[in-house]
């Protein structure tokens, strides 16, 4: 459907150079993807700061946070946001979610196995 869209907003723009147009396709942002991008940066970062990697999400999250809301202080802005917790519904969604939280409870099993 959207392409052709693209193709009649083109030929009415310019009928003889409607084909040298390439359809984009689109990827629209949610919120959660935005998290995500954030938490794969967290990620990064904690990794160049410690010389290894955080121990899951909620690690790399709340080190990433406190140190934002730090930068952000010192310029004096308040966050609007002062949590720091990692909430997974903030990042995934449907099956994803439902993936984080059985690889989650498999390693809390796992922990617990070994206590």
């Amino acid at each position: 459907m959207l392409e052709n869209v693209r193709r009649k907003v083109a030929n009415a723009i310019s009928p003889e150079k409607s084909h040298d147009h390439p359809f984009v396709e689109l990827n629209w942002a949610t919120p959660q993807s935005e998290n995500k991008r954030s938490l794969e940066r967290a990620h990064k970062n904690f990794e160049k700061a410690f010389n290894r990697p955080a121990v899951d999400h909620a690690e790399a999250w709340k080190w990433d946070r406190e140190k934002l809301h730090k930068s952000m202080k010192e310029v004096g802005v308040e966050p609007s946001n002062p949590s720091t917790d990692f909430i997974p519904k903030h990042f995934f969604v449907g099956e994803e979610l439902e993936e984080y939280y059985k690889r989650e409870n498999k390693n809390r099993e796992g922990c617990n196995q070994h206590d």
